[in-house]
């Protein structure tokens, strides 16, 4: 049970990672609040599209699979 809910919360925490990622470079904001002029166009508007979550999925892969050192053949799951 406990294992369940450690999972779900990572799980949670993992979708909201990536969603203040892409609605950072899609919009220049998080949460609603603008973090870059309106001025200013949107640091990478490919971001706030299906492939450009993707891109900000797999580039996230890449930079944990840094981090870890490639350590069990480069998987991050068990």
């Amino acid at each position: 049970m406990l294992q369940a809910i450690g999972q779900s919360l990572g799980f949670i925490l993992a979708l909201v990672v990536i969603g203040a990622i892409r609605e950072f470079l899609g919009f220049g904001g998080i949460f609603g609040r603008s973090l870059v002029s309106a001025a200013l166009p949107p640091p990478l508007a490919l971001a706030d599209s299906v492939p450009g979550g993707m891109i900000v999925v797999g580039l996230l892969l890449a930079l944990a699979n840094k981090f870890m050192g490639g350590r069990g053949g480069g998987e991050l799951h068990d």
